[in-house]
């Protein structure tokens, strides 16, 4: 007779604290340097990060990056436990955050888009954006202008 497996809770706890470890290591790759994020949208919570890519010219453009799917109230939870002053932010609802990558404007805690002006610069100054999957391995990744 085959045994069953007994069905385990996930330790929410761990798993976050396994994420900020590599969270951390993965923003001192980031040029520039990015700091983690919740994001709120649409009724779900991300988590990704942003970085400010055009700082001299325009401070309130970033880049956020975030997972694909929005994730469970407990994993956010314990994330929010791991690090309790990591910025909480909202995503105006009319923007779309499908896809992970997307230049915004940050205005405190509230993402929302671009301004004309800060669309046309950005067009005009796009950075090219590289992301390490591998950490030998390099793609370029399709972003998002929102004005």
């Amino acid at each position: 007779m085959a045994s069953k497996r007994k069905l385990t809770e996930i330790d929410w706890d761990k798993a976050a604290k396994a994420y900020v470890k590599g969270e951390k290591e993965l923003l001192k790759q980031q040029n520039p340097r990015g700091y983690g994020v919740t994001v709120n949208w649409r009724d779900g919570d991300y988590l990704g990060s942003l970085q400010h890519v055009a700082l001299q010219f325009y401070p309130d453009i970033v880049l956020l990056s975030k997972t694909s799917d929005p994730l469970s109230p407990e994993y956010i939870g314990a994330i929010s436990r791991q690090q309790p002053k990591r910025k909480r932010l909202t995503a105006d609802s009319n923007l779309d955050l499908e896809g992970r990558l997307h230049f915004l404007r940050r205005v405190e805690d509230r993402l929302t888009k671009m301004t004309p002006k800060q669309t046309t610069y950005m067009q005009n100054n796009l950075p090219a954006i590289l992301e390490t999957n591998t950490g030998i391995e390099t793609v370029k990744v399709e972003t998002h202008l929102y004005s």
